[in-house]
């Protein structure tokens, strides 16, 4: 048997013959060549999706542990400002004289009772204290904004005012102006350490 002889054929056959080879070429190179290399470049286009992924994940924990570690310094400088806010314990004369000096200071009659010391389950200890206090209006609110700009911590539970028409205060400005006497009576917790 003989191979195919290339000079016998025609032309026509010989075009049809470098045709096929032309796509058997194209197929081969595509198989074995091209559609291996898409795959590997669509793999390495998800492999750097993950690790930008990865690494995008790793920054935001990263971002997150500085701003914990930011956060406890910030946490740290201000304990000294946050302690100053309890009253140390053996010092409740103290505050009870800044109490005093602002109701003198105010020109305000006042009782201040404590209560008994409760444990809050923590370091501090809660006292609770009473303030009845007796002026004009004004100054017993010029006495509440004096203690809430203490530097103590002072939580007002409960605040009531009366007025008594039936008494009346001179003003110190004017003699003959009058103006109706206020009670309050102020409840708080103050803190101990």
């Amino acid at each position: 048997m003989q191979l195919l002889n290339i000079n016998k054929i025609n032309n026509k056959q010989k075009i049809f013959i470098y045709i096929i080879l032309f796509v058997f070429s194209i197929y081969f190179f595509a198989h074995y060549f091209y559609f291996p290399s898409i795959t590997d470049i669509n793999n390495y286009i998800i492999s750097i999706n993950n690790i930008k992924n990865e690494l995008a994940d790793k920054n935001i924990n990263g971002q997150t542990i500085e701003q914990s570690t930011n956060s406890i310094e910030i946490i740290n400088n201000n304990i000294e400002n946050i302690e100053k806010i309890y009253i140390k314990k053996d010092e409740e004369l103290k505050f009870i004289t800044d109490l005093e000096n602002l109701a003198k200071k105010n020109n305000i009659q006042q009782r201040i009772i404590l209560g008994d010391q409760k444990d809050s389950g923590s370091k501090y200890k809660e006292l609770p204290i009473q303030i009845n206090a007796n002026s004009q209006f004004n100054n017993l609110i010029k006495q509440l904004n004096n203690i809430e700009n203490l530097d103590y911590a002072v939580n007002i539970t409960s605040i009531n005012f009366n007025s008594d028409k039936n008494s009346l205060l001179p003003l110190l400005i004017n003699e003959e102006t009058t103006q109706l006497k206020t009670t309050m009576t102020l409840s708080a917790i103050i803190y101990i350490k």
